[in-house]
């Protein structure tokens, strides 16, 4: 079976929107990936050398390298505040080898907005598997690889892309047993806002702008 890489995007720059990243990605990426059935892979994390939290991020994720993987291999490309399901691995390594590159889609998940777990209802798939056989080739065929739910999309106040209404519309799923998925720990974190440390404290870009974390209906978060 080819090598299995997890590509984490995770770079940050600014000390309190960092700080609050972290957080949510300590208690979704990172604890989905400790769950996982099958632990062999290893982790590309994607980061900022400026991050005031590179270290504690470097730690909060096992098996991480440095270096490119040779080929073949097979990449696993994720945002650092989703949630894998803990045979995620384990569904990859069912999928027959092939000659060519291939992509592997994950179509069904679930969307974690404003304290709720929804079915997502998207047309999108969030999360998607690349089987590089060659380099220098092009991707061709596209294979479904599971039409269970997969994956947990956590939506908080730093997402920066919109998405239709259509997909937190529906019922509420209760009771999800994964290993490691704390939904009220989760939605904690979501709910914590970004702020200025400004007098009128008006709500800036938490990538762009110097600010200060501050929870709703607290006197603030403490510095980790």
């Amino acid at each position: 079976m080819l090598p299995i890489y997890i590509r984490v995007r995770s770079e940050y720059f600014e000390h309190d929107s960092s700080r609050y990243r972290l957080a949510i990605t300590q208690n979704t990426l990172c604890s989905s990936l400790k769950h996982q059935t099958d632990k062999d892979f290893l982790v590309l994390l994607q980061q900022s050398p400026m991050d005031p939290f590179f270290t504690k991020r470097l730690e909060s994720f096992r098996n991480v390298v440095n270096d490119e993987p040779d080929f073949p291999h097979i990449e696993v490309e994720v945002g650092d505040d989703d949630f894998l399901c803990p045979k995620f691995i384990e569904a990859i390594r069912k999928i027959p080898s092939r000659e060519e590159n291939f992509f592997l889609l994950f179509p069904n998940g679930y969307i974690f907005h404003e304290g709720k777990l929804k079915v997502w209802r998207g047309r999108d798939s969030l999360v998607t598997v690349t089987a590089w056989s060659h380099p220098g080739e092009h991707v061709g065929n596209t294979i479904e690889a599971s039409h269970e739910p997969s994956w947990i999309y956590v939506r908080h106040t730093m997402n920066s892309n919109v998405i239709p209404p259509l997909t937190i519309h529906g019922g509420q799923v209760k009771g999800l047993q994964w290993p490691g998925w704390k939904e009220s720990i989760v939605a904690k974190y979501c709910s914590v806002e970004v702020k200025t440390a400004t007098n009128n404290g008006c709500t800036l870009h938490p990538r762009k702008s110097k600010s200060v974390t501050m929870a709703k209906g607290s006197g603030g978060a403490k510095r980790r």
